[in-house]
């Protein structure tokens, strides 16, 4: 399970530094690119953690690991448990990531207000 949340972990922070380091947020001013690059890489976030809670939440949802066909009840039951609680975690870590994507536009939507409030 700790792999699986590792893995979920550098996946995110793959594809926010890939979009980061764009060769088009690198032609840009340098304060704008800074925010641009956070505004691109929360959008990134945010889409891979919601869509890693819309997986694991739906297999929760679904309960199908409650049906495992093993004859020997303690063995299902221990497998069940631990379905549960590896889809539970894994949820609960693409709603965080998906809030430290909304986090990284924060800066970029900060200062589009200023300049809708500044006209």
């Amino acid at each position: 399970m700790l792999l699986a949340g590792g893995l979920v972990g550098v996946a995110t922070l793959i594809v926010g530094l890939q979009v980061l380091l764009s060769p088009r947020s690198r032609r840009q001013q340098k304060r704008k690119k800074y925010d641009i690059g956070l505004l691109y890489s929360g959008y990134g976030i945010v889409a891979v953690g919601l869509f890693i809670f819309i997986v694991f939440f739906s297999g929760i949802q679904s309960g199908f690991y409650h049906h495992i066909a093993i004859q020997v009840s303690y063995l299902r039951e221990s497998i069940s448990y631990l379905i549960a609680y590896t889809f539970k975690t894994l949820s609960i870590l693409g709603l965080l990531s998906a809030g430290i994507g909304f986090m990284f536009m924060i800066p970029y939507w900060h200062r589009l207000y200023k300049r809708c409030l500044a006209r």
